[in-house]
């Protein structure tokens, strides 16, 4: 075979070899297996770091109770957009000063909210275009009775059917009697801005003449209601306590509804319980939402109640432990408290019409006493502390002079400080001290509208309110 020169080299030719040392035979054996080991470590420490490095970072369980996280800008509008909600709605009642004295609470000055100064700016303006009242012991004040809501059920009650006819209003009347008030440049106001309460460092409260800024050409009403009990014998046929077809054709019962609006109970006449409102409370309650001026600060109507056969048509009289039951009673007691508070929470003033619906001027000072202890063990639990009287029957414990004797000292120890009478044929007519504040009602009925509309001709028309194809011929 033929050698190529160019592809093969000869090789030098081997030395002579020496004896070879332990460090030879250590490389030589060892080296290259521990080189080859620490290769193989280090591999493997790279790629173990470089996958901790790539890994997915692994999500932070959130605790249940943790909100989102909101920027501080973010937080501060909100707490503007609420706090002129809130304004709008207090100015929408003339409450101009308490709308601005809100708008001043902002966390970061008003001064920094373009928006809040604007509104600040304007309710200022507002308030000073209001107009002072200072005559508020001529305020006129209309009474109602419990509203017929069934007027033919109403009429057609053996026992009292002449008298609802005589001495009621029906809830259509209602309805437009308000409209016509608020036509005629009505604001209903409340006996706390006519006359002021103020509480000195001594402990002693004092009654004092307010001032009512309104806007020009707005007149101040007061608006009464009372008996808004919702009687058994109105409601309860059989006599068992319990609402039912039988009735008259009245609300069974006050309730909060499921949008948290107060609305009445009643048993129609098939026996079905059916929910509206049939009643002068959510009626009105109705008409100011849409008219929000109609309302000076957000004042709605004196509420007068007795204690003797519940309240609001919660049976909350111990006699219905023993007529009915004892779960039923306390089930009663249970529900009405809710009730209460959302009444005064819509604008109601809660006020007295005695224990046992009696004339005061009537009874001696011990009588009167001892009324007020039946509503102190049965109502003050329920209602808490009240200081508005209206009186039954009109039966004011005084004349036209300032108050005296022993049936009015009764009556302020019990801790009244309004006192409301009744004379329909009095235009308006208050009285206040520095220890209470007094003023008559014109009650509102159907013989009145009917026999005497004189009485209401300054506030509405009796003759285009009066459902008088409904009623018929109307006791005098």
């Amino acid at each position: 075979m033929e050698e190529n020169n160019n592809d093969f080299i000869q090789p030098t030719p081997p030395r002579r070899r020496r004896r070879r040392s332990k460090w030879q035979d250590f490389k030589e054996a060892y080296l290259p297996a521990i080189i080859v080991g620490l290769a193989l470590i280090l591999i493997i420490v790279f790629i173990v770091g470089s996958v901790k490095r790539h890994k997915k970072p692994e999500t932070p369980s959130i605790p249940n109770n943790t909100q989102s996280t909101i920027s501080p800008s973010e937080s501060l509008q909100q707490e503007a957009d609420a706090l002129l909600q809130e304004a709008n709605t207090l100015a929408s009642h003339f409450d101009y000063q308490g709308a601005m004295d809100l708008l001043s609470t902002y966390s970061a000055g008003i001064d920094s909210n373009q928006a809040l100064k604007a509104k600040y700016d304007e309710y200022s303006a507002a308030q000073g275009a209001l107009v002072p009242f200072k005559d508020v012991e001529k305020i006129p004040n209309l009474s109602f009775n419990q509203l017929i809501e069934d007027l033919p059920r109403a009429l057609a009650d053996k026992d009292y059917g002449s008298k609802y006819n005589e001495n009621y209003v029906t809830t259509k009347e209602f309805r437009a009697i308000l409209q016509q008030l608020y036509d005629n440049g009505y604001i209903l106001v409340s006996p706390y801005d006519i006359a002021p309460l103020t509480t000195g460092a001594d402990g002693k409260t004092t009654v004092s003449k307010g001032v009512l800024y309104l806007p020009e050409g707005k007149k101040p009403l007061v608006l009464t209601q009372q008996g808004a009990n919702y009687y058994t014998y109105m409601v309860d046929s059989d006599g068992d306590g319990i609402a039912d077809k039988g009735g008259a054709g009245f609300a069974s019962k006050l309730i909060v509804d499921a949008n948290g609006k107060l609305m009445n109970e009643m048993v129609a006449a098939d026996g079905t319980t059916v929910t509206g409102a049939f009643d002068l409370i959510p009626i009105l309650d109705e008409f100011v939402a849409a008219h929000p001026d109609f309302s000076y600060k957000g004042a709605k109507a004196i509420i007068a109640v007795t204690g003797y056969d519940g309240l609001f048509g919660y049976r909350t009289d111990p006699e219905t432990a023993t007529k009915i039951s004892k779960e039923y009673y306390d089930k009663d007691v249970a529900a009405v408290v809710p009730v209460i508070n959302a009444v005064r929470q819509s604008g109601y003033d809660i006020a007295c019409l005695t224990y046992d619906y009696v004339g005061y001027s009537d009874l001696s000072s011990g009588e009167i006493q001892q009324d007020l202890a039946l509503w102190t063990k049965e109502v003050t639990p329920l209602l808490g502390n009240v200081d508005i009287l209206v009186y039954p029957y009109g039966s004011d414990v005084g004349d036209t002079n300032e108050y005296s004797g022993n049936q009015y000292t009764a009556l302020a120890d019990f801790g009244f400080k309004y006192y409301i009478g009744q004379d329909s044929s009095t235009t308006a007519w208050g009285q206040i001290t520095d220890n209470y504040a007094r003023q008559t009602r014109r009650w509102v009925t159907g013989s009145y509208m009917a026999h005497n509309p004189e009485f209401f001709k300054d506030l509405f028309d009796s003759a285009t309110v009066l459902d008088t194809a409904g009623r018929g011929e109307i006791p005098a």
